[in-house]
């Protein structure tokens, strides 16, 4: 039985959460216009007033001075921007019409590391294989924005047509998915080597494999 490897996992700071929610308001008046009544609500309304503090003054706010500024203590304010993050992310899974924008509907599938999150989007057009995305509103949850696809994936099921995208965010180097695809075909590694181990042991290994 195969050991299981140390998970790295990115625990966002409140503040990482905060610049998150800041970058895309309109998802907070989606959450706060379909969410029942919560004990964060009246903060929320605030802040969709106060432009989450974008603009100037955005560089120098801190969770005191929200809290500060809302009378309230920063234990609170903590635990509401937490939750608020967390729910726009559930409502974006649970009711992605909500989200619409009369565009393309897509899944996408995002890893980074051990991070993993399932997020819809509305897109104009359909982003091609190793294209990137940038999503400033997962930072917090996926340590980077910026995104390279790995696969775009059709699937056809009683005349409804679903779209997925599979997201990396690591560095995208092609070179490196291909040297992956010729160890794998040539069986110098398996698949399971992708789940155990991390990027940088595959990269470890590539390396050696193919040298000269």
């Amino acid at each position: 039985m195969k050991k299981q490897r140390n998970k790295i996992i990115h625990i966002p700071t409140t503040y990482e959460i905060f610049i998150c929610l800041s970058a895309m308001p309109i998802y907070s008046k989606i959450l706060l216009i379909n969410e029942d009544e919560q004990p964060y609500t009246n903060f929320l309304k605030w802040l969709i007033e106060k432009d989450f503090y974008n603009g100037r003054k955005s560089k120098k706010i801190t969770i005191q001075k929200i809290a500060t500024e809302y009378q309230t203590n920063s234990t609170k304010v903590t635990k509401w921007i937490k939750q608020i993050y967390k729910q726009i992310i559930e409502l974006n899974s649970e009711k992605p019409e909500l989200f619409q924008e009369n565009q393309i509907k897509v899944c996408m599938i995002i890893q980074h590391f051990d991070n993993l999150c399932f997020f819809y989007l509305f897109l104009p057009v359909l982003p091609r294989e190793y294209e990137t995305i940038s999503i400033p509103f997962l930072k917090a949850k996926l340590v980077t924005s910026t995104f390279w696809v790995k696969q775009v994936e059709y699937e056809v099921d009683k005349n409804k047509i679903s779209i997925n995208l599979t997201l990396d965010g690591a560095s995208l180097n092609k070179y490196r998915e291909l040297s992956i695809d010729k160890a794998l075909f040539q069986e110098k590694i398996g698949i399971m080597d992708l789940y155990y181990k991390h990027s940088f042991e595959l990269d470890s290994i590539l390396n050696k494999l193919y040298r000269n």
